[in-house]
């Protein structure tokens, strides 16, 4: 079991970051809607809380794409601050202005981005310290999680906020990889990151889908793959019940359509979950000022909690299109760029940030069968009070989405075909495994 983290051990790590003569005066646990352990540190210069993130309790057993979630936040955040950072710094003589997300503008500053990310404080990816883990402080945006606001949204409420997420996960897009490589940010960072994220710790090496220590790799098909196997793995390891061959055989019959994503995105691909968006009360603020004490709560997004998500890939491979993406949402995500044309069934998407519109159908029901296998063996892994409804409704969506995959025609001539040089996933983690095991 996890012993909690104390004054004493917290301030021995965080301390040569501090100011001189700033001491840690209170560590108190936040409730994580996550595997995460996270905690409030009071400093005693009477600033804000810092948030220390800890890797989940050991006595939990995780999925592959699970094994690296505080080297992959802190590779996200650190890396988007900077880019941003330096844009801000190069476009000094250009007026910008600070926007809240509340129109559908398709216009992008780094200044609008940067209010929406938290400040990485200290990571280590190392369990030699005083805390006996990996760990990462964030001086973290304002804000609570959207699932758990005191007050129930109107509709106009709720499409203002839908309406911001998907202009924040826009902004986001319009980030590329460094390298022009795909795969979860941590594997695509590691060789290049000063913050040495590829050393190799217990679970690693079969990690998020077995890309670790590969910075990627060059097309969004092998990406994908590598994470779908991973999670098939992790049910076969478990022995659960599902239809594997049938999601092999689709994927290897349709995966050219994936051939069409030549830019590799960033995707926080569960951003836009109720649990993980943040959101503040503007009503609060101007009560403290003294302006309309009386106020209704009017809430506004104002970041994302938990970052261990992010990719490089495909925009729609973004959790919240799996479901049914509301009007608000996709009005912020597709900004003011709807072309003719670019409209599918019940989605409509905007070409300038999603690739090959026209397979976008056939594309997101792959992705669809990859959350609902992810959420069929995550109720395997961990269970819980109401594991059984969970994971009936994500069998239901599964085998609804096996049943449209069935009907979609293939093109045998333009089945993907492995570029050379590139391992094979199911080959690679069968390799980090064995390594992981001493037999090679």
């Amino acid at each position: 079991m996890c012993e909690p983290p104390t004054e004493k051990s917290v301030g021995a790590v965080l301390n040569p970051v501090l100011a001189s003569g700033v001491t840690v005066w209170k560590v108190e646990a936040v409730p994580s809607f996550g595997l995460q352990r996270v905690y409030g540190v009071a400093l005693s210069d009477g600033k804000a809380p810092l948030m220390l993130w800890l890797p989940p309790p050991s006595m939990l057993r995780l999925l592959r794409s699970e094994q690296m979630m505080v080297a992959s936040a802190a590779a996200a955040v650190r890396w988007i601050r900077k880019t941003q950072t330096v844009v801000l710094a190069a476009s000094t003589t250009t007026t910008t202005t600070t926007t809240t997300p509340s129109s559908s503008s398709s216009s992008a500053t780094p200044a609008d981005l940067l209010p929406f990310l938290p400040t990485l404080i200290h990571f280590s990816p190392d369990r030699i310290n005083a805390l006996g883990s990996a760990f990462y402080f964030f001086a973290p945006t304002c804000g609570n999680p959207l699932a758990v606001t005191p007050s129930v949204l109107t509709p106009p409420e709720r499409r203002k906020i839908d309406l911001q997420i998907g202009w924040l996960l826009r902004r986001l897009a319009q980030l590329t990889s460094p390298s022009g490589r795909f795969g979860p940010v941590v594997a695509v960072m590691a060789p290049a990151s000063p913050l040495h994220y590829h050393r190799q710790l217990p679970g690693v090496g079969s990690s998020s889908g077995g890309l670790m220590g590969t910075s990627g790799t060059g097309t969004w098909t092998m990406a994908f793959h590598s994470m779908l196997e991973g999670i098939l793995r992790d049910g076969e390891d478990m022995a659960v019940t599902i239809a594997y061959s049938a999601i092999r055989r689709h994927f290897h019959r349709l995966s050219y359509f994936l051939d069409a994503i030549t830019v590799p995105r960033l995707v926080v691909v569960d951003g836009a979950e109720e649990a993980n968006t943040l959101v503040t009360d503007r009503s609060e603020e101007n009560s403290e000022s003294g302006v309309g004490e009386d106020q209704a709560p009017s809430y506004e997004v104002s970041g994302i909690r938990d970052w261990s998500s992010c990719i490089f890939g495909d925009p729609l491979f973004a959790t919240v299109f799996s479901s049914q993406p509301s009007e608000g949402f996709l009005e912020g995500f597709n900004g003011s760029k709807i072309e003719e044309g670019a409209s599918r069934p019940g989605i409509s998407l905007s070409r300038d940030l999603i690739q090959d519109v026209e397979s976008a159908e056939v594309r997101l029901l792959l992705y669809q069968a990859y959350h609902a296998t992810v959420s069929i063996v995550k109720e395997f892994y961990r269970p819980r009070v109401d594991s059984s409804k969970r994971e009936l409704e994500a069998r239901r969506r599964l085998n609804e989405v096996l049943a449209r995959l069935a009907d979609v025609q293939d093109d045998p001539k333009k089945r993907h075909q492995r570029p050379s040089g590139e391992m094979s996933p199911a080959k690679r983690i069968k390799q980090d495994e064995e390594m992981k095991d001493g037999v090679l």
